[in-house]
């Protein structure tokens, strides 16, 4: 959880593409699912320092709440993790991605004229290999042109071009590459995102489950041991 929520809060793709197309509330609820996830992160790590406390001074009180602590986080991140792999996709194509390509939209038309406009698009057309809103047909009606190479005029900016060691391909090779619009992209990338939360949430679970196994025969070796005393 806490490497989770580092990867959202420090990965700069993520951070570019909050900075260039999120909208206020869109990073707002992102930056909150990152400071939970970091929260309830360094909150395993405290438990399983009392738990070592526990067993090494023979707390009963202790260990009991180690026990009662990660079978309570156990039970929640499987819950999280399994929301995160059924409904992570459907929400982020009905929520955040939404909000994402709204704004995305708006900066596509304002592409030429708005010179930052025109920054953040080359910016994620680059970064996703991506072109436009939907495609490269986003620009066939803009007056405003770029250049894909020195031999024929395209109607989409040159970060849409197909490059390869840095030299533009023409304009044949860039049609027999077809890209696809940089919402397609996002929507990928976003429930790309959302599996591998989901998919570590389950992993660091099963981790946890043996962690809860092993509390309770510490606990029933502690009554044991007080018994036959």
């Amino acid at each position: 959880m806490f490497v989770g929520g580092l990867l959202i809060q420090l990965n700069p793709t993520v951070k570019n593409i909050l900075s260039s197309v999120a909208t206020t509330a869109s990073q707002t609820q992102l930056g909150i699912v990152a400071v939970v996830l970091i929260a309830l992160g360094a909150f395993v790590t405290f438990i399983a320092f009392v738990g070592c406390c526990g067993a090494v001074s023979e707390s009963r009180c202790m260990l009991t709440m180690y026990f009662l602590s990660l079978l309570i986080l156990l039970l929640a991140q499987i819950g999280i993790a399994v929301a995160a792999l059924v409904y992570g996709s459907q929400y982020c194509t009905q929520g955040f991605t939404n909000a994402i390509n709204t704004q995305l939209g708006i900066l596509v038309r304002g592409y030429g004229p708005d010179p930052t406009s025109a920054a953040i698009v080359d910016t994620i057309q680059q970064t996703f290999s991506c072109c436009g809103y939907t495609g490269p047909e986003d620009y066939k009606k803009k007056k405003y042109q770029r250049f894909c190479d020195v031999l024929q005029k395209g109607t989409w900016p040159d970060s849409c071009c197909v490059r390869v060691n840095d030299v533009y391909k023409n304009l044949t090779q860039f049609f027999n590459n077809a890209y696809e619009g940089c919402t397609a992209s996002i929507d990928e990338f976003t429930k790309q995102y959302m599996i591998i939360i989901g998919a570590v949430g389950l992993g660091i679970a099963l981790i946890e489950l043996f962690e809860v196994r092993r509390g309770i025969l510490i606990l029933q070796q502690f009554k044991k041991k007080i018994i036959f005393k």
